[in-house]
Parts: C-alpha cells; structure tokens; sequence
C-alpha cells in the first residue's frame, strides 16, 4: 500500500508540475536590455512582463546578452530604421522567440521592419534546445536510482570504510553515466557544440550531487525520507529548472523554487559551457558542489552518531562487569569461578 501510494503521488505530481510548468509559457518578469529611442524605451518598460534594462548602445545590447545578464535585447532607431533583436537560442528557443514577437510588435507599431540576430544559435542536431533539459531530467533519475540500489546492498554507512567505499562506488558510476550520456550527446547526436570534456565533468558533477544528496539523507533520515527526496527532485526539480521554456516564461511559484534544486543549477551550467563559452557557469557549478558536498556530510554526520550510539551501548555493561564485588555477577553473564560441591545429607540425619 505504501508503495502504491507512493508511486501515485509520484505520477500525478509529475503530471501537475510540468503541466503547470511548461503548458502554458508566459513571459514572467523576462530580464531584457534595450538601447535607442527614449520614448519606445520608455513604452517598453511599462510592461509588467518585462525587466527592462537600458544600456548604452547596440554593442551593449549584445554584451548584456552574451555576459547571460539578460535573455534578449532590442535596439530602438532613434530616427528612422528597423528594430534589431538579439536573442539567444541557445539559453531557450521559446524564451528567444517571445522576445522576438516582442520586437516584431514593436516594430509593428513603429511602421518599420525587424531585424533578428542570434548570438548563440542552436546546432543542426537540436533545433529545439531541449537535448540538455531531457539529459539533464534522465541522469537525475539514474543518479537517485544508483543511489538508492547501492543503499540496498552496501547497507548503511556506519564505518569509516563503508563511507570511503559508498563514495568510490558513486564516483565511479556516476562518472560512468555521465560519460555515456556525454558520448551519445556529442559523438551519435552531435549536440555538443563547444568541449565536450566540460559538459562531461559538469554532468559528473551534477549526477555526484543528485547522488550524495540520496545517499546522505538516507544515512541520516532513513529510506523512507530519500524516496521522499527523489520525489521532490523529480517532480519540483526538473520543472523548476525551466526546461525547454526557460524560467523566465515559468510563474512565481517555479521562479522562487528554481533555486532549491541542482537540475536548474547543471540546465544553466550546460547551456553556458555550450552556447556562451562557459560565460556565467560558476554560480551553477557552486550550486552543484554545495549539493554534492551536503550529502558527504550528511553520511559523515550519520556515521559519527552510529559510532556514539554504539560506544554508550557497550560502555555500561563493561563498567559494570568492573564495578560490582568479586564473587558477583552482570545480569546475561555467567560465573565462571568454581561452584561448592553440594552437601550429602548423612545416613543418621536421614533417618
């Protein structure tokens, strides 16, 4: 019946949250950088949906786009001319093209044309942009599944040893996983556009994190409460994480938990290493190691309260075998010196 429960919840969660999250993208407060007229500038910023940010020129427009500080970027004519757009495929193709039907409508009711450039377009073998989000989604779920069946059969960490040899085992397979999914993703589909070794010890890293956090809640909490992680992460985090829309088109709700989890935190990094050379990758990469770090804790916190606990165990019952007189014995121990032979009754007694 748990079980059943269990699953449920997992299923139907699965299938509000990413309904909620990517059925219907609108632009959320979509951080974008604008340069040119005043008064267009002025138009734009009028709209709740928009953070908008006035730089200095065209050239900043692009910077401000490249450096991920903004989405998108348009650039009003002061006099007369087209409407430029800069966008980014790269970070999100829907998100690139809600900035682009903003442009357009500008444009529109400026009575000029628009023009589009991509900064960071999209390779050949993924016009969508979702390859990261799907590899992104699949390794969480082989990262806390691996954690979970090495739990089951390597037993609990309780010992120095056991925690060393948990942390080898979880290196080794997530590294393997992580080199598989980067192979497939660069070599058979060819969607890795820039240094494959970096998506590679990112996803390393992003998988040690989904998998220590699995393993130290389950050391501390129990296997109950890691489920409970895996479920949260499955159905919160990859949803959070913006996939394919970006976060900018998700609602407060997915805004505000986006960065609780390490999926949104391993989608940003991959798209910086891929599509914006690596530009604005820290944050994400310290996100990951912060996860990957709370686990090992968690494990060391987990196995440093079994060994107490198993020290006061032990501790009364050999100060107590000390402390009582000689001659006397623990409760549970036997006497081990010599028992007085029994006394025979004589015959005249008996009788």
């Amino acid at each position: 019946m748990i079980a059943g429960i269990g699953l449920l919840v997992l299923v139907l969660g699965m299938v509000i949250s990413y309904s909620g999250a990517f059925g219907q993208p609108t632009p959320n407060h979509l951080p974008i950088a604008v340069a040119g007229s005043p008064t267009a500038i002025v138009h734009l910023e009028q709209q709740d949906e928009l953070d908008v940010t006035v730089v200095k020129d065209a050239a900043a427009v692009r910077r401000s786009v490249l450096d991920r500080n903004t989405v998108g970027g348009l650039v009003f004519p002061v006099t007369s001319g087209p409407v430029t757009t800069v966008i980014a495929s790269g970070a999100s193709k829907t998100t690139a093209l809600a900035v682009t039907k903003v442009g357009t409508a500008v444009a529109a009711k400026a009575h000029t044309t628009a023009i589009v450039t991509d900064v960071a377009p999209l390779p050949s073998a993924d016009p969508a942009g979702t390859l990261e989000f799907y590899v992104v989604l699949f390794l969480g779920i082989g990262a806390s599944l691996g954690a979970t069946l090495f739990g089951r059969i390597l037993g609990t960490v309780d010992t120095a040893r056991g925690f060393v040899e948990r942390g080898l085992v979880l290196l080794v397979f997530t590294g393997l996983l992580s080199a598989g999914a980067a192979w497939w993703e660069n070599i058979v589909l060819g969607g890795i556009t820039h240094e494959p070794w970096q998506v590679f010890g990112l996803l390393w890293l992003y998988t040690l994190a989904v998998g220590g956090a699995v393993t130290g809640v389950a050391a501390v909490l129990g296997s109950f409460a890691s489920v409970g992680l895996i479920i949260l992460l499955v159905v919160f985090g990859n949803s959070s994480s913006g996939g394919p829309v970006g976060t900018g088109m998700q609602d407060n709700f997915f805004q505000g938990i986006a960065l609780l989890f390490p999926q949104g935190a391993a989608l940003d990094g991959l798209r910086s290493v891929e599509y914006f050379d690596g530009v604005a990758a820290g944050w994400p990469i310290a996100r990951l190691a912060i996860w990957a770090v709370a686990g090992g804790l968690l494990a060391l916190v987990a196995m440093a309260v079994r060994a107490a606990r198993e020290a006061r165990r032990r501790r009364p019952a050999h100060i107590g075998a000390h402390a009582m007189p000689r001659g006397t014995t623990a409760v549970g121990q036997l006497d081990a010196s010599p028992a007085a032979p029994p006394t025979v009754p004589s015959i005249s007694a008996a009788r």
